[in-house]
């Protein structure tokens, strides 16, 4: 029997109501992988594919949208994959299945390859008859609701017992670190304008960017995705961006930093799936969120970065300004359900 490929027309509209509640467990699984393609990516690469064989959900990463200048250690790569398997598990735990995960054998050793192949990243087996994970269950709501927030914030200032709460949720082998010392706000600032002035000034790191903004990545129209895309191509535009970034993060109260204890491939899956724990409980309590990606794409800052850390044997994998603001009302586009599929995947790995 044809397993039912319904996703909603937009993905953001997805509805448990149409969970198919009694169709086989296949049907179920593949459901799910509608709340997966919510998830965060760095520059809206989205770059997970997912193949279902019965009650497993067998996660990878898709090279083909790494971005190899941005991102040289593919950090944000495997974040982003962490995020998507992330949504999967809350979003089951909402609807009070089981999730049993597995890693790939072989995630560690694919550090050092470059190739094209889809990376094997985890198993996700579901068990519809056990109870879900009563934790995760919560945050359900937020999955919709979550974005990035680009512009200012209001500067209002974080009650600490939210900012305790949001430090429950970052897991085994991460650690979250949220600051309002002024001292580490102007270092993470020159960190940020050399970060810009060495990026930009990079012609390859300029059309990487420009390709992902003239494809549409960031929701702009397509003119003025167009004009996005010539004017980082051949533009020294540092000085702008710098002082844009400046304002954003003057007026976040807190600047935070998530760090793992190893910086391996599973390692920054996890600091991915802590991120997205951590971004949906914030959206529920009414906190916007945006990553500082530039500070950690560069070796030499990100080791600056380690340094600012109270345990600099901690790896940093992201950094965030965390505050309140208006909810941005746009939002940015997602590849549909069946461009993430791999029909007749390779399955054959423990689960």
């Amino acid at each position: 029997m044809p397993v039912s490929t319904f996703s909603p027309a937009d993905p953001w509209t997805v509805s448990e109501y149409d969970f198919p509640v009694t169709e086989p467990v296949e049907t179920q699984a593949r459901f799910l992988l509608n709340w997966a393609v919510l998830a965060p990516s760095s520059h809206n690469r989205q770059p997970w594919l997912f193949a279902v064989d019965g009650p497993r959900i067998h996660v990878f990463a898709d090279p083909s949208r790494w971005l190899p200048i941005a991102d040289p250690d593919r950090r944000e790569l495997f974040v982003s994959v962490g995020c998507a398997i992330e949504n999967v598990l809350v979003a089951a735990a909402h609807l009070d299945m089981k999730v049993t995960m597995n890693w790939a054998p072989d995630l560690s050793a694919c550090a050092s390859t470059t190739g094209d192949d889809r990376i094997r990243v985890a198993t996700l087996r579901l068990d519809p008859g056990e109870s879900g994970d009563r934790d995760r269950a919560p945050l359900f709501p937020a999955i919709a609701d979550r974005h990035t927030n680009h512009e200012a914030f209001d500067n209002r200032p974080i009650p600490s017992r939210v900012l305790s709460t949001l430090e429950e949720y970052t897991g085994d082998h991460t650690r979250l670190w949220l600051t309002d010392d002024e001292s580490i706000r102007a270092s993470v600032y020159k960190m940020m304008a050399r970060a810009n002035a060495m990026q930009f000034v990079d012609r390859e790191w300029r059309e990487e960017l420009a390709e992902c903004i003239g494809e549409g990545a960031f929701g702009t129209p397509w003119l003025m995705s167009k004009i996005g895309q010539l004017a980082v191509t051949h533009l020294d535009l540092s000085g702008a961006t710098t002082a844009k970034d400046r304002e954003r993060m003057d007026s976040a109260p807190v600047l935070a930093a998530l760090a793992t204890d190893a910086d391996t491939p599973k390692a920054q899956v996890q600091a991915g799936q802590a991120l997205e724990r951590i971004w949906l409980a914030a959206t529920l309590r009414g906190l916007q969120l945006q990553p500082m990606n530039q500070i950690l794409q560069i070796p030499t800052l990100k080791n600056e970065v380690r340094m600012l850390l109270p345990d600099p044997s901690m790896h940093p994998q992201i950094t965030f300004r965390l505050g309140y603001g208006e909810p941005e009302s746009s939002r940015s586009p997602r590849r549909p359900l069946d461009e993430v599929m791999i029909e007749g995947a390779d399955t054959n790995v423990p689960a």
